[in-house]
């Protein structure tokens, strides 16, 4: 399984949110600042991992269709 890293520079903290400068590129991304390690501060670099887990992702798929098996019952119970 694919892992991919990229790094961050914490560009700025404003109250609750914060810029962040992703990858080389430098793609500009805020996100509220209660996501970030606690401490996190203008200027940091921050190393971010993203990982595909396809566990979860069927456990959602089985979720989702649970929930419309529901609703489609409830439709048929209202016709």
């Amino acid at each position: 399984m694919e892992t991919k890293r990229s790094r961050i520079f914490v560009d700025a903290v404003d109250g609750d949110t914060c810029t962040l400068l992703v990858g080389r590129k430098g793609v500009c991304v805020t996100l509220p600042l209660s996501l970030m390690p606690e401490g996190t501060s203008e200027g940091d670099v921050l190393i971010m991992t993203l990982r595909r887990s396809e566990n979860l992702r069927r456990s959602s798929r089985r979720s989702v269709a649970g929930l419309l098996e529901k609703l489609g019952e409830r439709a048929d119970a209202s016709n």
